[in-house]
């Protein structure tokens, strides 16, 4: 009766099978879940460690739906809720923990240090909703999203200047296009080399 959503570049882990007391699952990337409650039957997501995040992120849940963002590339693990709620804890490490609400962020980064922020639900689930939405975001966060849509290597060349970038554009815009929105600042210009973008 659960429901996952994969983001690009993104794979789920289950059993054919469920243990009788717990429904584990393991994701790699970014995934939503809308999962179906079931007493004494408890969801749980585990995320492993990668080079951003070394310790990876366990969500236990009996209801609710959440977003999680856990790819290689990225600096930090983030779970966000959007209904129910979820309790978050490191993983094999039940110290650092915490318990989620609708519109919270739980965030972990390199030296396993977590936190619990507010978030906006929009930008967090946005990318289910078929869009791209950035919010005073560097390009090369930004470059690394397009990467693995638009499946292209980023090369960057020059002095890249530090700037931050807002906005929504649809993920189903031609990657030429999306390009082209961005070039519109002159702050930034890209060169497209078969499967390569210079920035």
């Amino acid at each position: 009766g659960s429901r996952v959503w994969l983001n690009a570049e993104s794979s789920l882990r289950f059993p054919s099978v469920f243990a009788s007391d717990k429904r584990r699952v393991e994701v790699r990337g970014e995934a939503y879940f809308e999962v179906a409650h079931r007493p004494g039957r408890p969801f749980v997501v585990a995320v492993a460690g990668h080079p951003g995040a070394p310790e990876g992120m366990e969500i236990e849940v009996l209801g609710t739906e959440f977003n999680v963002m856990a790819y290689p590339d990225e600096r930090i693990i983030a779970t966000t809720v959007a209904g129910g709620s979820v309790h978050v804890s490191r993983l094999n490490d039940k110290l650092g923990q915490a318990v989620l609400l609708p519109g919270q962020q739980a965030w972990m980064c390199a030296s396993g240090n977590m936190g619990v922020k507010e978030a906006d639900p929009f930008e967090a689930f946005a990318w289910k909703e078929g869009l791209f939405v950035f919010n005073d975001e560097h390009i090369e966060s930004i470059m690394r999203k397009l990467a693995r849509w638009y499946n292209v290597d980023v090369e960057y060349t020059g002095n890249l200047t530090y700037r931050e970038f807002s906005g929504m554009i649809s993920r189903y815009e031609n990657i030429s296009r999306v390009l082209e929105i961005f070039e519109l600042t002159g702050v930034i210009h890209f060169e497209v080399k078969d499967r390569k973008v210079l920035v």
